[in-house]
Formats: structure tokens, sequence, C-alpha cells
């Protein structure tokens, strides 16, 4: 099997200039945690995450999230 006989060829995309406000949009309508970034031949030239996102725009919440005291205790809950 290739990976053309199971990709999906009509993925939504955005450019380089999209606003970063449009691209969380686009992420949270669609439920997408990534968008690939095309140029105006429609070619990929780079991938935006929600973690690259949280980086730029959160660079402090970002770290603490990394942080592993900050990882909840679950087992709190199975009492």
């Amino acid at each position: 099997m290739k990976i053309k006989e199971v990709m999906i060829p009509d993925l939504t995309s955005v450019s380089a200039d999209t606003p970063i406000k449009a691209v969380v949009k686009i992420m949270s309508q669609q439920r997408m945690v990534g968008l690939p970034v095309v140029d105006s031949d429609q070619n990929v030239i780079g991938i935006i995450t929600e973690s690259d996102i949280t980086k730029a725009n959160l660079p402090g919440y970002y770290k603490e999230l990394q942080n592993p005291s900050f990882i909840p205790d679950f087992d709190q809950f199975s009492k």
C-alpha cells in the first residue's frame, strides 16, 4: 500500500501571510492540530501547529506546561 492510496488529497492549507487568528479559527472549526503552509503555487513550505502558536504567543505558559510538576495527579480521581 502506498501513501497516495490513503491520503486526503484536498487538504485545508494556509499561506505564510494568513493571520494567526484565522489559523486558530480554521484549526478549531475543523478540529485540526496543524495545517500545511503553502506558497502561491500551492507547494508546501512548512507546517503550523497548535504548539507553534502557543510557544509564540504564550511562551511562559508553554514553558510551564513542559514542567513535570504541572502534570496533574490523576490518582486522586480513582478513590
